[in-house]
C-alpha cells in the first residue's frame, strides 16, 4: 500500500469544508443532500490529485466503497474539463491546489 500524507489530507478537507461553509464532520457525512455531496466529491478528487491518496484510501477516509470515490472523481474531472456543468467546484480545486502551494512554498 502506498502511503499518503496524513497531514496534508487533513488540510485539503478542511480547506474544501471551508471553502463551501460546512464542518469538517458534514464534509465527512454520508447525507446525499447536494449541499455536503458536492463538496465530498470535490475533497476525494484533491485527495486523490494533491494528497495521493488512492480509491481504497479515500473510500476509508470517508466510509464509502472505493466504486464510490472512483465515481467522485471522474465526476469533478468531469467537471474540471467543462467548467460550464460546475463552475463552483473547479473554483474550489483551484483554491485548494494554490493554497497548498503556497503551504509549501512558505515552508521552503
Amino acid at each position: 500500500m502506498i502511503r499518503y500524507d496524513s497531514k496534508l489530507a487533513n488540510r485539503i478537507m478542511h480547506l474544501v469544508a471551508r471553502y463551501y461553509k460546512i464542518t469538517d464532520a458534514e464534509l465527512k457525512s454520508s447525507t446525499r443532500a447536494p449541499k455536503y455531496s458536492e463538496p465530498r466529491h470535490v475533497a476525494i478528487y484533491c485527495l486523490n490529485k494533491f494528497a495521493g491518496t488512492g480509491y481504497a484510501q479515500t473510500a476509508k477516509i470517508f466510509y464509502m466503497s472505493h466504486c464510490t470515490a472512483l465515481y467522485a472523481i471522474k465526476k469533478v474531472q468531469d467537471w474540471i474539463d467543462m467548467p460550464i456543468l460546475n463552475g463552483e467546484a473547479v473554483k474550489c480545486v483551484t483554491y485548494v491546489k494554490t493554497t497548498i502551494d503556497n503551504d509549501k512554498t512558505t515552508k521552503d
